[in-house]
């Protein structure tokens, strides 16, 4: 009997003993665990920006050329995330990333929920790689939301998307950090990237959303439900002009469904001489206009032969779509390449089979149409 007694005892000791052990290695690890807190890195640099209509790599081509470039540096930093995360479960932040879309107009279009939060957190980037507001393309734009917001705000531009957001999840860390975006959050596939490498650190995020320009399109009268694959629309170079998204298109209108071309924008892209020198400069910016877009889409069908469109396709052109001073625009290809649309931003919709309504609606845009 005492035999027994003395063993539960000493059972019991052991097992005291192991708690101890493993409770100071936590502590110790958790104090630890500062020193691995990210620094530098890559970030994934396939875009595909949708948030106002506009891409930054949704073409395709591009990321087959550049994709094993961008898959091996997203290795390696995930190798570097996988590391920082197997101790991560010891960090009990309270800190947050709040990610928040600003809608498509100028600054007004922000939620009550994201101002709240935006006031509430210590840093304020904001994202203007894949698109940009109507606003932000004037000079007072940041200062404008800066006034509304109470704080400063930080671009966020190509580069630190690109490579440098590691920093930007590390200031999560410490303290509550605001990132954000033209349209919906999850408009491009870089913010679903950007979600994944802040909970694989073990960081709260809290996503805010908005108006996108997804669903905006539907002002003209085109049932959403009835639109197939969404294409982008790369500008053409003298060596470069992909046409991925011609069997898209033709897929959609085989289907008898509408098209959302989004239109490319460039924003800080370095030129090709200052990549072989190894020093940036960068080109000015550009905004792809409706007219451009039907000129490479019929160059395309031209050299393709397919018949999935021509210049009596109908179409409707949108222009700085959600903003005051939006246009909208039906008609013939060749009827839409006649036209100013202005200012950027722009992105097209090549009209699939119409449902009665959908044409009683688009009448009000067409042009040359009697309008009560």
């Amino acid at each position: 009997m005492k035999h027994h007694q003395m063993m539960c005892w000493s059972n019991k000791f052991i097992c005291f003993s192991l708690f101890l052990l493993l409770l100071f290695k936590a502590v110790a690890a958790s104090s630890s665990s500062q020193e691995f807190m990210p620094v530098d890195g890559h970030s994934h640099g396939g875009f595909h920006a949708e948030n106002h209509g506009h891409h930054k790599d949704e073409d395709g081509e591009e990321d087959e050329v550049f994709g094993d470039e961008k898959r091996k540096k997203r290795c390696s930093s995930s190798s570097a995330l996988s590391r920082r995360s197997s101790i991560s479960w010891l960090v009990q932040a309270t800190e947050m990333l709040y990610i928040i879309g600003l809608g498509l107009g100028d600054e007004r279009d922000i939620t009550l929920r994201g101002l709240d939060a935006v006031k509430k957190c210590e840093k304020v980037y904001i994202e203007a790689y894949t698109s940009l507001l109507s606003f932000g393309l004037s000079t007072d734009g940041l200062s404008t939301l800066e006034k509304l917001y109470g704080k400063p705000i930080i671009l966020a531009d190509r580069e630190t998307v690109e490579e440098k957001i590691d920093n930007v999840l590390s200031e999560a860390h410490g303290s509550d950090v605001a990132f954000l975006v033209v349209g919906d959050p999850f408009g491009a596939t870089t913010h679903t990237d950007l979600v994944v490498r802040a909970k694989t650190l073990g960081i709260d995020v809290k996503v805010v959303h908005n108006a996108s320009v997804m669903n905006a399109i539907g002002i003209c009268g085109l049932q959403l439900y009835r639109y197939g694959e969404t294409v982008s629309i790369p500008f053409f170079t003298e060596t470069w002009r992909p046409d991925s998204f011609y069997e898209k298109i033709e897929r959609n209108r085989n289907l008898g469904l509408h098209t959302l071309c989004l239109l490319d924008i460039r924003v800080k892209e370095p030129t090709l001489e200052s990549l072989c020198r190894g020093k940036k400069q960068y080109e000015p910016p550009r905004f792809m206009t409706i007219n451009t877009a039907i000129d490479q889409l019929l160059e395309v069908e031209q050299n393709q032969g397919k018949s999935a469109y021509d210049e009596d396709t109908e179409c409707v052109g949108f222009a700085r779509l959600g903003s005051e001073g939006q246009m909208i625009v039906a008609g013939k290809m060749r009827q839409l390449q006649t036209v100013d649309f202005g200012e950027p931003l722009h992105c097209l919709v090549i009209v699939g089979k119409l449902h009665p309504v959908e044409e009683e609606m688009l009448e009000f845009y067409k042009i040359n149409s009697e309008k009560p």
